[in-house]
């Protein structure tokens, strides 16, 4: 099925490069070696790419518009464990097309992806989808001055009304002062069946920008409102420049609001980077309580070690990532890195080791 499907893509490029007046290619492939070294276990040698996840792996992108740009098609495959035996693998990332209208105020786009922008401000951003993610029609309005306006509707197993995702939002730009965000969602198959609505809000301020302050946002999510799961999701993000220095922080808590018992969950998170001739040092940490994640595997950087959901009362966790990324010229760059892992549960501590080495070039 996969193989049909990717000679099905690859004819419908040959075709668009007929169809479309300018056509480019953008992608990139990354491969690596990690160790790493659980808490009382063996040490385990893994080629591995971006993540763990994906051994190696080939991102290629095609883009094809019209000759005055109102209309275009987007493909993208990626191409996973391609320099190993076993678990190969071919995803389709990307495949929609797209028209703008009434003089570029409004964009259609049906298929997978899209333009997004509708995220909500804090660390985690939601936009549920809006403009973008799995197969989907989508609108983005842009005819008022400093407001973008967008839906997004999407079938679920089958086309039939309980099973339809909808979405829309809205965005708005005080010119140097915040961006505010506000965003609802139906799904029509959660909740067995039911349904459930989601919100979300949240403010990006920009006015600290001439002090360094690149990013200051929060954002809220109200999911499933009224059922028994329902919860608040609140996150900050923050960062600052000064000079070749840069450092970040984000906070998020999940907070239950129905009758679900679970208690209160909270990660921190940061980094710290400094952009030196020839490579940039990066120092990463983590803090988890009452989290979910604290896997005895490993990852490369805190916040795939510490999860964000909701966890044991008693969780706790804790992770440091020292590591440096060297440019190589021509799009390629090589990093590498050690990580600490560190659950502090109680009766369920362990710690454990990694180090890597990631290889990355991009054209």
């Amino acid at each position: 099925m996969k193989k049909i499907l990717v000679l099905a893509l690859g004819l419908v490029l040959v075709v668009a490069s007929g169809a479309f007046a300018q056509l480019t290619w953008s992608g990139n492939f990354e491969t690596g070696l990690g160790i790493m070294i659980p808490d009382g276990e063996d040490a385990a040698i893994i080629t591995q790419g971006n993540t763990y996840d994906f051994l190696n792996r080939l991102n290629l992108n095609a883009n094809w518009t019209n000759e005055d740009g109102t209309a275009g098609v987007n493909i993208g495959l990626r191409f996973n464990n391609i320099l190993s035996d076993a678990g190969r693998d071919v995803q389709v990332t990307t495949a929609n097309a797209w028209i703008n209208l009434m003089d570029g105020d409004l964009r259609l786009t049906a298929g997978r992806e899209g333009l997004g922008g509708f995220g909500a401000g804090g660390n985690w951003n939601p936009s549920f989808d809006i403009a973008t993610g799995n197969t989907h029609f989508s609108a983005i309005y842009r005819g008022i001055e400093n407001l973008s306006l967008g839906a997004t509707i999407r079938a679920g197993s089958a086309v039939l009304f309980e099973n339809i995702l909808f979405a829309f939002g809205g965005k708005y730009t005080l010119p140097d002062t915040a961006i505010i965000t506000a965003l609802m969602q139906y799904n029509g198959a959660a909740q067995g069946g039911d349904g459930q609505v989601d919100l979300a809000f949240g403010v990006d301020l920009l006015s600290l920008r001439d002090m360094g302050i690149t990013k200051l946002g929060i954002d809220a999510q109200l999911i499933s409102l009224g059922n028994d799961d329902a919860e608040a999701r609140i996150s900050q993000a923050f960062t600052y420049v000064t000079g070749d220095i840069t450092l970040g922080l984000t906070f998020r808590q999940r907070i239950e609001m129905g009758n679900a018992k679970r208690d209160p969950a909270m990660r921190f998170t940061g980094w710290v980077a400094y952009a030196m001739e020839g490579f940039t040092p990066r120092l990463d940490f983590g803090f988890g309580i009452g989290t979910s994640g604290l896997a005895a595997n490993n990852f490369r950087k805190p916040n795939d070690f510490i999860g964000d959901g909701f966890g044991a009362k008693d969780a706790m966790g804790f992770a440091l990532a020292p590591s440096v990324a060297i440019p190589l010229g021509g799009g390629a760059s090589l990093e590498a890195g050690y990580t600490l892992g560190m659950n502090l549960t109680k009766n369920a501590d362990f710690m454990n080791n990694s180090v890597y080495l990631n290889f990355r070039v991009a054209f």
